[in-house]
């Protein structure tokens, strides 16, 4: 059974949670990405968010909420995802979400 290992970040706002789609695909996601070679969860996590986002995380404001284990999508059947949650404790500026890139999901 392979693995695809990934680091999202959950934002929870007024009952919604943001989601990203990325190009080409049918789906909406947690803002998430993928591991580099010797990068660390939050490395990773700063990383993605600002390249997806263009969201500063502080990495001392991520807190660990699960990792998570689930049939990967659009990969054959026995392909997980492994993918380690992140929300940050404390207020969040510059996210701008709706139109054709991150929208909030819920309510």
């Amino acid at each position: 059974m392979g693995y695809v290992d990934k680091i999202a970040w959950i934002r929870l706002e007024d009952g919604r949670v943001l989601s990203t789609r990325s190009r080409g695909r049918d789906v909406w996601y947690l803002p998430s990405g993928k591991r580099e070679p010797g990068e660390t969860d939050l490395a990773t996590l700063c990383r993605e968010i600002a390249e997806e986002l263009s969201v500063v995380v502080l990495p001392e404001s991520a807190v660990h909420v699960g990792t998570f284990t689930a049939q990967a999508h659009g990969h054959p059947a026995g392909t997980m995802v492994r993918m380690t949650c992140y929300r940050n404790a404390g207020q969040c500026c510059g996210l701008q979400a709706g139109g054709g890139g991150p929208r909030w999901a819920g309510r």
